[in-house]
């Protein structure tokens, strides 16, 4: 999965609260590298796991964590992927969220085209990925709406 996808400077431009204009950058994104198809895999999350709700409502509190940690919909198992996001080992965690974004580059609102989604492994464990929700054409930034609760890094909120 991860030899059909890079990462690049995003496209994306946040939306300053302060000025009312797309000039915030968000860093680097996840993009394709050849044409993906609606419904397929595009990468799954990696890091440590989460085995019980004390584990992730710690993990969360953790002020950096951000939306880093990934929960099944019960919230009693998830993933905090902070530290293999910060050594490039997760490129699930590369997508970005749309939200409050424009793409400079195209000219766009921009709009999710992966969703989240979580598989019950066998021996008890959950497999977290992206899955394309629509076909994806090369070159083209990997988007995710990862919900309400997502919360962009707040050097972004001193801008």
């Amino acid at each position: 999965m991860r030899s059909r996808l890079l990462i690049r400077p995003s496209e994306l431009r946040r939306l300053n609260p302060k000025t009312g204009v797309y000039d915030m950058p968000i860093g680097n994104g996840l993009f394709s590298k050849e044409r993906i198809r609606s419904g397929q895999q595009v990468v799954h999350f990696t890091g440590d796991i989460l085995a019980t709700r004390a584990d992730i409502i710690q993990a969360k509190e953790v002020s950096d964590h951000g939306g880093y940690v990934i929960t099944n919909i019960a919230q009693t198992f998830g993933l905090d992927c902070f530290h293999t996001a910060a050594r490039h080992q997760c490129f699930a965690s590369m997508a970005n969220s749309p939200y409050k974004c424009m793409n400079i580059v195209r000219n766009i609102i921009p709009r999710a085209n992966v969703q989240k989604s979580c598989k019950a492994m066998s021996d008890g464990t959950y497999l977290f990925g992206l899955i394309a929700s629509e076909d994806i054409k090369p070159f083209t930034e990997i988007l995710v709406n990862y919900g309400h609760a997502y919360i962009y890094p707040s050097h972004y909120e001193e801008y």
